[in-house]
């Protein structure tokens, strides 16, 4: 069984028997015995719509024109999109080069800053108990 004729199986166990039909009721359907209306009545089938072409079927060429060469369509776009890559990356890679640039410096910058504040910290304490110890007239035998 076709879609279809279900279809019109199903409806034919809605439609009720043509001897239970009334006339119409207020909206000018046709009801049945309960005052039910109709279904094909109260709903409109829509139009059958035919496929402009069968699947499977060429299209016709435009204008009599023979159809493009697919191989060089392609290549084409292939072009195309490549010269639109190209000109993206090259405009990302000029904004984005710079900034990272700039953060690498700042952030060697901070670096060495951090070690040299270290470092010195470092030699200042030693020179500052170097200098206590010779005041007060300690000797320290691995300065020697």
């Amino acid at each position: 069984m076709t879609d279809k004729e279900d279809d019109d199986a199903f409806l034919n166990l809605l439609r009720p028997a043509p001897e239970s039909r009334k006339k119409s009721d207020k909206d000018g359907f046709s009801v049945d015995s309960l005052g039910i209306p109709i279904i094909d009545d109260v709903v409109e089938k829509p139009p059958q719509v035919q496929p402009a072409m069968a699947p499977g079927e060429a299209l016709p060429a435009a204008g009599g024109q023979e159809p493009p060469d697919y191989e060089t369509l392609l290549a084409a776009m292939r072009e195309y999109l490549k010269s639109q890559l190209e000109d993206d990356l090259s405009r990302i890679v000029e904004q984005a080069v710079p900034t990272a640039i700039a953060n690498a410096t700042r952030n060697l910058q901070a670096d060495m800053e951090r070690e040299l504040r270290q470092l010195m910290e470092q030699k200042l304490a030693l020179l500052t108990e170097q200098l206590l110890d010779r005041q007060l007239g300690r000797h320290d035998p691995d300065l020697d």
